[in-house]
């Protein structure tokens, strides 16, 4: 598998922080597909951070390092928009509770020929903003995560198993097996 990670050293770390491979930049190494944790060193521009390498394939898998000020913005506006949303529903069933209206007298009461109350309207139009800017906001927290990206064809390796006689080391034969994956 090779590695990428732009000008910037890392190491990858497997099952209980053993040290699977150490690199400057990029680098080829072996590893069982699994979750990695690497640390990525620090650069003039961007600081130190930990990130997840999944690896699934063998091929080629590149450091993509997200915006972490859009990150923190679009969780912001997601958190938010998702509070407007709430206020927008109890906007939108107070409206639709409501059964006074005015009678042809002038008085307020309950009648036939009510027209919907103005509070539904707002409701719906703040319940539309809210979800919005919900799935705004937690679509930019979502593409701008730092983290190990697939980059080329998976490449496919035949399992291929051999059954065979193989000499013994005090002399004979004896049937042997090999499995290549």
């Amino acid at each position: 598998m090779s590695v990428h990670a732009g000008g910037r050293s890392f190491v990858v770390l497997g099952d209980q922080k053993r040290q699977i491979a150490e690199c400057d930049s990029d680098c080829q190494f072996w590893a069982w597909p699994g979750t990695y944790h690497v640390q990525v060193g620090q650069t003039e521009h961007e600081s130190e951070t930990s990130v997840r390498l999944r690896v699934r394939y063998r091929g080629s898998y590149e450091l993509s390092v997200g915006d972490q000020e859009v990150r923190d913005g679009g969780l912001v506006l997601g958190v938010v928009g998702s509070v407007v949303a709430v206020v927008g529903t109890v906007m939108l069933f107070a409206g639709l509770l409501s059964e006074e209206c005015t009678v042809a007298d002038g008085t307020t009461g309950v009648s036939d020929n009510c027209g919907t109350p103005p509070a539904v309207y707002y409701g719906l139009g703040t319940l539309a903003v809210g979800a919005a800017m919900t799935t705004a906001g937690f679509a930019l927290f979502g593409t701008n995560q730092t983290g190990f990206r697939f980059k080329s064809d998976p490449v496919l390796v035949p399992i291929k198993a051999s059954i065979g006689p193989v000499p013994m080391p005090h002399g004979g034969l004896g049937l042997g097996a090999t499995l290549s994956f």
